[in-house]
Formats: structure tokens, sequence, C-alpha cells
């Protein structure tokens, strides 16, 4: 009786390490891709085949119609990667993928991914270079989705920037503004919301949490629409004296109209 309750024990204890060991795992280097991209499966055997036993990779959209194969054994450290570029005939459904990989006839795993034919919905993220007058340029980090950035300019008689773009699809816009350049703030230097205009009418923004160099504003916008201004109370501080004067009258503009 004791030795049966041993073997029962260690069988208990060593079969969930023995499967651990022996297991498959599958991930992609993306959740979500579009048209033109590269997929990259990847993943690891516990247990590498000594027979060049090959891992299969299938991918198949949410109908179950397959659209792509890969099979090749593991490397000598047990891991795996296939490439695949999802253009073609095959790809013109958005939706759920499935990625699914077998090795050896006994063990499997799955991944799934999102893919969209729609361009519009891919957020696009760089840089733009901004005119800043006698202190040369500076740079702006922006993301949008669902339309692409046409320019992006200092406005000193405004105390603000304008941004043009073109808006093939409804959207949204966030934009790092550097506060050396550009801000809303009191006389004594707190944060006030920055004035947003699309097309001459206002709207609302939001904003991340504070930064000490920057201030980040995401601008949601609709199909069509085309210009942003951004109004705050300073733009690039070196304007001199006559421009704090502007400013301040500007500043007590905003505050009225924000009472009304």
């Amino acid at each position: 009786m004791r030795i049966e309750t041993i073997c029962v024990i260690l069988t208990l204890v060593l079969f969930p390490v023995a499967f651990a060991q022996e297991s498959l795992t599958v991930e992609t280097n993306s959740d979500t891709y579009f048209e033109g991209d590269t997929i990259v499966v990847s993943g690891s055997v516990g247990v590498r085949f000594s027979d060049e036993t090959p891992i299969i990779i299938y991918l198949s959209n949410e109908d179950g119609t397959r659209i792509g194969v890969h099979q090749g054994p593991p490397s000598l450290d047990n891991k795996f990667a296939a490439s695949f570029i999802a253009e073609g005939s095959k790809w013109k459904k958005s939706g759920t993928y499935n990625v699914n990989v077998f090795y050896g006839g006994a063990y499997t795993a799955k991944a799934t991914f999102e893919f969209s034919t729609d361009q519009a919905s891919r957020n696009t993220e760089s840089i733009f270079e901004v005119d800043a007058g006698n202190k040369g340029t500076f740079d702006v980090k922006y993301t949008i989705r669902g339309g692409t950035l046409m320019d992006m300019r200092i406005v000193p008689k405004n105390l603000g920037m304008t941004v043009e773009i073109e808006a093939s699809d409804d959207g949204s816009m966030t934009i790092d503004l550097p506060r050396e350049f550009i801000g809303a703030e009191t006389q004594d230097s707190k944060d006030i919301p920055f004035i947003v205009l699309i097309d001459g009418i206002e709207v609302d923004t939001t904003e991340a949490p504070v930064h000490s160099e920057f201030r980040t504003i995401t601008v949601d916008f609709l199909e069509g629409d085309a210009v942003i201004d951004i109004i705050g109370t300073y733009v690039i501080p070196e304007f001199g004296a006559v421009m704090l004067v502007v400013m301040a009258g500007t500043a007590a503009m905003i505050a009225a109209s924000r009472k009304i």
C-alpha cells in the first residue's frame, strides 16, 4: 500500500514537470496587422525531436480558410520562427485570424491576431520639424489615425500653432507640445487648457498626465476636416515685451470667453 501511494505521488509530481518541458509555445510580433505588413510567428518547444520532425504553422482567417503555411524543424536551441506577408488575393477580409502550430503529432499551440484592410485605421507615429524663427526649429512628436499630417506651423499672432491635415476618415491626432515653445498658463505659471478649433469651431480635447517638458493633447476629428488651431498664452517666449502685452490681452479674452 505504501509503495502504491509513493507511485501515485511520483506520478502527480513528475508528470506536470515532464509536460512543461515538452510544451509548445507560439506568439506573433504584433496583435494587429494591416495589408502589406510582415507577420512574424515565433515560439519554442520543450523537447526537440532528434529526427528533424518539422514544426508546421498554419494561418487561417475566421472562416477557416487557410491562407499560409510553413514547416521546418526547430533550431538547436528549441526555437522556431516564420514570416508571412499580408498581401495577395487571400488577404482581402478584415477580422480575427488564427495561427495553429503542430509538432510531432502530439503538441499543438494557437495564437490569434487582428487583420484590417482599412489603412485609415492605422496609427501613424512620427516627428514633424516646426520652424521656430530665430530659435531655428523644434521637433513635435505626433500620432495620427484616420488622416495624414500636411503641415504644422507656429502662428505668433494667435499665440499658438496651426496644424493642417488631410482627414480621409474619422480619426484622432495626439500631439506632444514642447513647453519651451508653446503653452497655456496663468500668470503664476499654472497650466490651463488650450483652446482648440477645427475649421474654426471650438472642440474638446483630452490631455495626458502632466509632463515637465511637454503637454500632450489628443484631438478627435471628422472625415474632411482640414485645419486644427491650437491656441495658448505664449509661443516661443523670446518675442519680447510687446508680445507679452499681447499675451496678457489674449489670456484675458480667453478667460472672459470661457465665462460666457
